[in-house]
């Protein structure tokens, strides 16, 4: 919406060509983070602290061990991927979608997270976190997407996603 005020409809068209790209590769970590959620729910009621933080390092370092060459291979290759999806109108998507990957990478090591806070009990604790993104990205896209468009809208998106992983 805040794209769509101060950009041309091309703009948009284009940055969704970028978003949605990019997103499919949440769909790892959401799968990873749902299928280990029960395990960390058993590990935390039975007390198990020694094998619930193993299961959370291997968990985190396995994803980044896969999905990292993954990303880097669509980042490196973003200008082949979307022309060759989307066609030549759409090589403004590049730089966005090279941003937004980076984003993804971060946002699917901050799904595990949350799940395993929810695990241990406390999803109060992500809904203020998936906030607290959410009103950081709407902040900066008002400041950046004026002056940078799409490429300022991935930024903010960059930076909300590594909100909700650090936080």
């Amino acid at each position: 919406l805040i794209l769509t005020n101060f950009r041309p409809l091309e703009e948009v068209g284009v940055y969704n060509v970028a978003l949605p790209s990019a997103m499919i590769f949440l769909f790892f970590g959401q799968g990873l983070a749902n299928v280990a959620f029960p395990i960390f729910v058993e590990l935390w009621t039975k007390k198990e602290t020694k094998k619930f933080q193993e299961g959370m390092r291997l968990l985190h370092k396995y994803t980044l061990v896969i999905l990292s060459p993954v990303i880097l291979t669509f980042f490196v290759f973003a200008d082949v991927f979307i022309v060759q999806f989307f066609g030549q109108d759409y090589a403004a998507a590049i730089m966005p979608f090279q941003i937004l990957l980076i984003g993804v990478l971060l946002f699917t090591e901050a799904q595990i997270n949350h799940n395993i806070i929810a695990a241990i009990g406390k999803p109060k604790t992500i809904t203020k976190i998936i906030f607290g993104a959410a009103a950081l990205n709407a902040a900066l896209n008002f400041i950046l997407i004026p002056y940078y468009g799409i490429d300022g809208a991935a930024i903010a998106t960059l930076v909300s996603y590594a909100m909700a992983f650090f936080v």
